[in-house]
This record gives C-alpha cells, structure tokens and sequence, in this order.
C-alpha cells in the first residue's frame, strides 16, 4: 500500500488507503471478517503472499504497512517473509500499548523494510520504521494527516503528493475532500498522482474506513476509476469493551 490518509477526532477516524502494485501481480480477495487471538477483524488478502496491507479490528485498531523502497533496495536475501503478516498479527491485539509490546517481541530480520503505522480513534498514531537494521518509533500528531510511498523516483513522486495534500489541508479539509485526493490522477502525470499509473504498475485498490465508538465501516473498490465499492461495505460492531 502506497498512500494513507486520515482524519482523527475524539469520537471518529477516517481512513483512506491507496494500493499501488505490479499490474501483472493476483488480484486480492475483497475485505472479509476473520479472527486473529479470539478477536474479530476485517481486512483484504494479498492474493500472491495472503497478505494485507490494512487491517482493522473490533476494538478500532488499524494497522497499515508500506515499503521502505529506499532501505529495500539496499538489502539482498535468498527469501523474505511476507511484510503482509504483520497486520494480521497485531490484529490480536486490544490496544495500542498492546500492539507496542507485541510488535516489539517480533523478530523483523525476516522481513524487507517497512513503515508500520498503528491508528486509534483520538489517539496518535505510532509509526515504525524498520530499515533492515534497526526499527524506530515515532508519533504522528496531526489529526489530519498523511504519508506515502513509491518505488518510481520517490523523492520526486513523494514531493509531489506531499504538496498536492498540504494544499488540500489549507482549505479545511473533509473527509469528502481526502477521497478526491485519494482518487486524483492528473493526465501527463500519472507516475505521480495519488491514484497512480505507470506501463508496469498502478493503483489497484481503494479502501474507506471509519472507526467511531460504535462500529467499523470498511469499503472496498478495486475497479477502476474506483467510483463505486466493488463489493458490499463490511460494517462490524465495535465491542462495548475497547480500551481508551
């Protein structure tokens, strides 16, 4: 997954995913419920390693992956595990602290470098960076925020979304306003655009999220101009027990 946005507020966090893949990679299995540690959760599998790239659970916890693409290309292995388990994993867990004390017990040597970013309603998000080396932890204030990837001239592509999202947050940004971001491809630039697409890559999907003291909304297009959901909308009560 390339590109994650957000909304976070007290009561509700909204989420927004975009996935850039190899065009010729399997298609992945649209969003379903499944339980991890006796605990429910929704997510999409990777349909080559079974996989996710976002995760969310009954208590409201979301995990997202990206890759480092500029650690991993520094780094050579005869074989990996799949980066994509990893949500998964700490989708057994109940909170953020929780997550913290799992992840750390993790060994990530099996696994090419990425960004891990774990999200609560009204809380900071925790970002992870694992570079191969070493993992580091860092807090994500912003309410409204972003963070994005690319293994196309990264610097260059980076820049460019990272200025088109701080335009958006200058005009008091919705979450009506962060779809059309998450949704925008400009002709002639396509490498570089949030929805993007290349000759031997593109955006493949899109998810919408909402996490609020009630219930999980998970919706999922994968069907190009990602317009309409290309399957039902998963709602999942979220359990009376969450911790805060």
């Amino acid at each position: 997954m390339c590109t994650l946005s957000w909304i976070n507020t007290e009561s509700s966090l909204d989420i927004f995913c975009n996935r850039d893949e190899r065009r010729e990679r399997r298609k992945a299995t649209p969003p379903a419920l499944d339980i991890q540690n006796g605990i429910r959760y929704i997510a999409a599998r990777d349909g080559e390693a079974g996989g996710t790239w976002f995760a969310v659970n009954e208590y409201g916890l979301a995990v997202s992956i990206l890759n480092h693409y500029p650690a991993q290309q520094l780094l050579t292995r005869a074989s990996w595990d799949t980066r994509g388990n990893l949500p998964i994993t700490l989708m057994g867990c109940r909170s953020l602290e929780d997550l913290h004390a799992t992840f750390a017990d993790i060994s990530k040597d099996a696994y090419r470098p990425f960004w891990l970013i774990a999200q609560w309603p009204g809380r900071d998000a925790l970002k992870y960076v694992w570079d191969g080396k070493s993992i580091y932890r860092s807090v994500l204030k912003p309410a409204v925020g972003s963070v994005t990837t690319s293994a196309f001239n990264s610097r260059e592509v980076c820049r460019d979304r990272a200025l088109a999202f701080d335009d958006l947050c200058e005009q008091n940004p919705s979450s009506e306003a962060l779809e059309a971001y998450h949704l925008t491809t400009i002709p002639g630039r396509e490498s570089y655009t949030v929805c993007m697409s290349r000759p031997d890559a593109a955006t493949l999907s899109y998810s919408r999220i909402r996490i609020d003291a009630k219930h999980i909304y998970f919706e999922y297009r994968d069907q190009p101009p990602f317009k309409q959901a290309s399957s039902d909308p998963i709602l999942l009560q979220r359990t009376s027990e969450y911790a805060s």
